[in-house]
């Protein structure tokens, strides 16, 4: 997971949440336990209709689409972890194309899109 300016302690819980999935994977190879952090992007729920300010202005997967990637993935049984959705595709990408400074600066600035405020430039 890369930062997130303005939601700090959300990436860093979602770090969190990934690597002790990663570990228990690693750990259950062989026992027959499916393990999998499922990183779900924007999906289309009453959640989003209920936000103040409004919905947000992005690409939403369907709770159908979430399930069918999560679904694939467990059957295929070779990876821990997978992004669902075209924004948390790009994002698990940054920080293996990127230094660190500009993954956080361009995190703060999708967030800040995202958010309708005005970011810090990339």
């Amino acid at each position: 997971y890369t930062p997130v300016p303005d939601m700090a302690v959300y990436a860093a819980c979602k770090a969190f949440v990934l690597n002790f999935t990663e570990a228990l994977w690693y750990e259950s190879r062989g026992t027959g336990l499916r393990v999998l952090s499922l990183a779900p992007g924007l999906t289309r729920t009453e959640f989003f209709d209920r936000l103040e300010g409004g919905a947000y202005q992005g690409s939403y997967e369907t709770p159908e689409q979430v399930v069918a990637t999560a679904m694939r993935t467990l059957d295929r049984g070779r990876r821990p972890s997978v992004p669902s959705g075209r924004m948390n595709a790009v994002m698990v990408s940054l920080p293996r194309l990127f230094t660190r400074r500009r993954t956080v600066l361009i995190g703060g600035r999708i967030a800040a899109r995202s958010s309708g405020r005005v970011g810090a430039a990339v």
